[in-house]
């Protein structure tokens, strides 16, 4: 909804698919903090880059004038998948690892 909306103010392809994740990612992030649960953002799991591809995948498709309930379609699905493997098959982000030899206090 975020990268449509944008696109139809003549945003930029970047500035459309930062809305995009935006708008999926917060929605989700005020979902999980009005229910009481740790925001899925917060944790190692592929939340946001299922946004990411599914807001890139429509963005692409409606530069090339894709009709934008094909559009819609394919970048929904796109998105679940992403977001099913993820949950179906144990994907996570990779966590950071401090390095030998540095003092962070």
């Amino acid at each position: 909804m975020g990268a449509h909306i944008a696109l139809k103010s003549d945003a930029t392809p970047f500035l459309a698919v930062l809305f995009g994740v935006m708008t999926a990612t917060f929605g989700g992030l005020i979902r999980d903090v009005v229910a009481g649960e740790v925001p899925l953002a917060l944790k190692p799991e592929i939340y946001v880059s299922a946004a990411l591809v599914s807001s890139g995948a429509f963005v692409l498709l409606r530069y090339f004038e894709l009709h934008i309930y094909a559009a819609v379609a394919i970048s929904l699905v796109l998105g679940f998948l992403v977001r099913a493997g993820a949950i179906q098959r144990g994907w996570v982000l990779p966590r950071y690892k401090n390095r030998a030899g540095r003092d962070y206090s």
